[in-house]
């Protein structure tokens, strides 16, 4: 997608460009504004979430600038946001959920390798609900590669799986 000549893009560089952005639920904030809209495509958040508007996306601290998940993930890079868990920036990105013993990471199921604890922890989201969560930070390492990654249980038996 050539994201540079995309229609969503409408000068919001000026005040959103660098920023440090908030994975949450929309709350209203004033008796004035029970909803907002996505500073890029026009989604609408509401408190309630109902077909026609969201509850969750991305905010600035403030909770005053809205974009939805759709608008974030095409535009994160240009626009070279920062995602916080908690005050602090978010460093692992998510890259996938599994029910199964089965996960690929760079071409390696990680589950046919021994895992192996580095003692850190992770502080990240949950994509879907933007629950913060602390999962271990582990490593498997074969011939060829090493990779680190952190990973724990969302629910009953739905594990996610991040990496840097």
């Amino acid at each position: 997608m050539d994201v540079k000549n995309d229609w969503r893009l409408q000068g919001q560089e000026s005040y959103l460009k660098n920023k440090r952005l908030y994975k949450s639920e929309f709350k209203i904030n004033s008796k004035n504004n029970d909803h907002a809209h996505c500073e890029f495509c026009w989604k609408k958040f509401s408190e309630c979430g109902t077909n026609d508007s969201l509850n969750i996306g991305y905010s600035t601290k403030d909770k005053y600038h809205w974009i939805c998940c759709d608008c974030y993930e095409d535009f994160k890079d240009i626009f070279n946001w920062k995602l916080l868990v908690k005050g602090k920036e978010m460093k692992w990105r998510f890259v996938g959920s599994t029910t199964e013993d089965k996960f690929i990471i760079d071409g390696i199921d990680i589950f046919k390798e021994k895992w192996e604890s580095t003692g850190e922890v992770a502080d990240v989201i949950d994509p879907l609900y933007g629950q913060p969560f602390k999962f271990n930070v582990w490593r498997v390492e074969n011939e060829d590669e090493i990779i680190i990654f952190a990973a724990g249980e969302f629910s009953n038996n739905v594990f996610g799986i991040y990496c840097r």
